[in-house]
């Protein structure tokens, strides 16, 4: 079931739009929700390979993972500077994203429990896609893990023909209809699991 984020309060909400960071609150929240859910009573470690300047990261950090869980992302040596002084616990890469699997030491020996993507996934060549999901899933998750897809488009980026070669299963798990433009996160991993939680 999609989850509706942010709704408003009363019946005059819609006259004030909402400011970005009430929008980006909305979004990082719902996410985190969903993360901690997953990760927090096993304490996987969480990779995000879009960290930006860490607010997925401290909505994280309150609702329960713990900092030296986090694994955070980025190819900017600047941000990389500012997201180790703001995250001094976490392991911070300065790396591609589509390259992290071939990092040995990404998340401390052990496979996450998630990773975060909000690559532009739908602008690439399917056998490019089909080659980050593979090391994502052989290489960075655990048997059990998820990605979670971040993406604008109304549909899931990940074409059927590439989830179904691979043996994956993709659900959209929430709809952000108040972020501009409206942001939905897709949920994809391995079938089996996913009919197991839900029992």
């Amino acid at each position: 079931m999609d989850i509706a984020v942010d709704k408003p309060r009363h019946p005059h909400a819609f006259s004030r739009p909402p400011s970005r960071s009430r929008l980006l609150r909305s979004l990082h929240g719902c996410l985190a929700e969903r993360i901690a859910w997953e990760t927090v009573p096993v304490a996987a470690p969480v990779i995000d390979l879009s960290p930006r300047k860490g607010a997925l990261s401290r909505a994280l950090i309150s609702r329960g993972v713990r900092e030296e869980n986090l694994v955070l992302v980025d190819r900017d040596n600047e941000r990389v500077s500012f997201l180790r002084g703001r995250h001094p616990a976490a392991r911070i890469l300065c790396v591609e994203a589509t390259q992290i699997a071939t990092r040995r030491d990404v998340s401390f020996g052990r496979r996450a429990g998630v990773v975060v993507s909000r690559l532009a996934l739908a602008r690439m060549a399917e056998h490019q896609v089909a080659g980050f999901l593979d090391d994502v899933f052989q290489h960075l998750l655990h048997e059990d893990g998820a990605l979670y897809q971040i993406t604008s488009l109304p549909r899931c980026p990940v074409a059927p023909a590439v989830l179904q070669r691979l043996g994956l299963y993709a659900e959209r798990v929430a709809w952000v209809f108040w972020h501009l433009p409206p942001v939905a996160i897709y949920r994809i991993n391995r079938p089996w699991l996913w009919s197991r939680l839900r029992l």
